[in-house]
């Protein structure tokens, strides 16, 4: 291997540029490499790359290998408040939903949102808040998810966050909830975002 695949901090580098960038086609590469090069004894390194890999494979679509990977992150991490946990938890609510377990995704969103307000990550509280407003939305309890959606969306004012797309879910909790309630022209401007 080159240099940079010797390297499992270089390998994780290059891994977040991949993922942040949408070259989900080449990062498994640098995640083996990754793995390949890290000390076995070195719990924040292979808790990076369980990070990693629980986003990487939840946007290819496989939410089998992402929910095994956020609870890999789980156990590596054991109980830190840091962005690893943040996303360990919300990767694990998210996946719980898309699986169909809804009452089960309300504890680890509800954490997410918990551990992203301690650590001051805005978009982290944001996408577990939108998911968690349409998990109760989708388990009948519209009242809740219309309150969560509302709380999530605003309390976005920042652009760089009330524009990003990790809103988008609590805009749809917001329609579908509003839609539930016969408010159908006001669902309508939320549907649209």
């Amino acid at each position: 291997p080159g240099p940079q695949l010797a390297d499992p901090r270089l390998c994780v580098a290059r891994a977040w540029l991949l993922l942040d960038t949408g070259r989900l086609d080449v990062l498994d590469r640098w995640l083996a490499g990754a793995e390949a090069a890290a000390d076995p004894a070195d719990a924040v390194t292979l808790r990076e790359i369980a990070v990693l890999r629980t986003v990487h494979r939840f946007k290819i679509g496989d939410v089998g290998a992402s929910h095994r990977a956020a609870r890999r992150v789980l156990e590596l991490n054991q109980g830190e408040v840091c962005f690893a946990g943040t996303v360990a938890h919300a990767m694990l609510g998210v996946t719980l939903f898309w699986k169909g377990e809804l009452a089960s995704a309300l504890r680890p969103l509800t954490e997410a949102i918990s551990q992203a307000r301690r650590s001051a990550n805005l978009l982290g509280e944001t996408y577990a808040m939108s998911y968690l407003a349409l998990t109760h939305v989708e388990r009948g309890a519209i009242g809740e998810g219309q309150r969560v959606a509302e709380a999530t969306l605003s309390g976005t004012v920042e652009p760089g966050v009330a524009e990003h797309f990790v809103t988008g879910l609590g805009h749809l909790a917001q329609a579908l909830a509003l839609a539930a309630t016969g408010q159908v022209t006001p669902a309508a401007p939320a549907a649209a975002r």
